[in-house]
């Protein structure tokens, strides 16, 4: 599933978000069909990340959209939660190979991201997330890229499971 997408430069550059939620019918292997809107691809990177915890039926709380610049600095525009434990992700792509995100990566709200991974192969791709505990605006998202290339950054954000409730009934102790 295409989650959102990005042209960074001359339709030359490309990136995609892509997502599956976890149902018990997954296979030994997944096929990701790369998006490149009509033109070739020559050259891809990417990665995976798995997540528990989070609401299956809902999965994004919210969601950002790319924000592409050419910069020393990936910056993804802010978004606002309406959930609050809401796990927040900001995930960068470049344009050039050998570039790395340089830690930290970070937001005004949850603060400091703990980087998942970065990796580079003719284009680069990194991660970075924390959970933010009270619904509201995250601010940009931010990472120092160690060259002033053609990057983008976007911010995503996790709805988690729903905490359980506990019920009692008449006549009977709640459970503790």
């Amino acid at each position: 599933t295409l989650q959102s997408s990005v042209t960074i430069v001359n339709n030359s550059h490309r990136g995609s978000v892509l997502y599956r939620v976890a149902d018990g019918t997954e296979g030994a292997s997944f096929t990701f069909n790369v998006p490149n809107n009509g033109g070739t691809t020559d050259n891809s990177v990417g990665a995976i990340i798995a997540f528990y915890g989070v609401n299956t039926a809902t999965p994004f709380d919210t969601n950002g959209t790319f924000n592409a610049v050419s910069a020393n600095t990936v910056t993804a525009n802010s978004i606002t939660t309406t959930t609050a434990n809401s796990g927040i992700v900001m995930l960068g792509l470049g344009g050039r190979n050998s570039r790395t995100y340089d830690a930290p990566w970070s937001t005004t709200s949850p603060g400091t991201l703990t980087e998942l991974y970065d990796t580079s192969n003719q284009t680069s791709v990194g991660a970075a997330w924390a959970i933010k505990a009270a619904a509201g605006a995250t601010g940009n998202g931010t990472v120092s890229y160690s060259g002033n290339d053609r990057n983008a950054g976007i911010l995503l954000s996790l709805r988690r499971v729903s905490a359980p409730t506990i019920t009692s009934l008449a006549g009977s102790p709640a459970c503790p």
